[in-house]
């Protein structure tokens, strides 16, 4: 994402109304440090917005920027992220990612799907709202399991997920974990 805003700050055209540049702050994925980045970034670096990546780390920001009169923009499934007067959420709702997700799924003849999750807000409410739309369309969630940001022993996960049949692993990670996972 960081050389994605990169390149796209870099190609904007020279005839662009407001100057920007990007500051970016690596949190780890971890909450405390999200809290700090997001106030040293409005505190110290004078940022006018601050973007944020996934729901756990938007529900810190929204909050700490809301405070400062700053504007956020959450990337995150987790609607919440988006609720105050200045913030803004970027990403597709769960709703409409899992209606094309579960379209995919009848299309394929795909009857069974284990689920590995992250356990944050968004993941649980998209994975959520995935549960609710596969009622009726006989395909099932034989397995749904969570692990936490920083965990890297995957061994009893994988043995009970390699326990239960599935047609589809839906994998829900991000790095290092995935690699890990993988």
């Amino acid at each position: 994402y960081r050389d994605a805003m990169t390149l796209a700050a870099e190609d904007l055209p020279s005839s662009t109304r407001f100057r920007y540049e990007l500051i970016f702050e690596d949190n780890q994925l971890d909450l405390k440090k999200t809290a700090t980045a997001a106030s040293k970034l409005i505190s110290i670096d004078k940022v006018k917005a601050v973007v944020s990546m996934w729901s756990n780390q938007g529900r810190v920001v929204g909050p700490i920027a809301e405070k400062f009169g700053v504007v956020h923009f959450g990337c995150a499934w987790d609607r919440g992220v988006g609720e105050g007067p200045l913030s803004f959420n970027l990403s597709a709702t769960p709703d409409y990612f899992m209606h094309h997700f579960v379209e995919a799924l009848k299309k394929r003849d795909i009857t069974s799907v284990n689920l590995i999750e992250l356990n944050d807000s968004g993941s649980i409410s998209a994975h959520d709202e995935l549960e609710r739309q596969l009622k009726g369309t006989g395909i099932k969630i034989v397995l749904r399991q969570q692990f936490n940001s920083g965990d890297t022993d995957f061994r009893p996960l994988l043995l009970r997920s390699k326990a239960e049949k599935a047609d589809v692993y839906y994998l829900n990670a991000g790095s290092p974990e995935l690699e890990l996972i993988t």
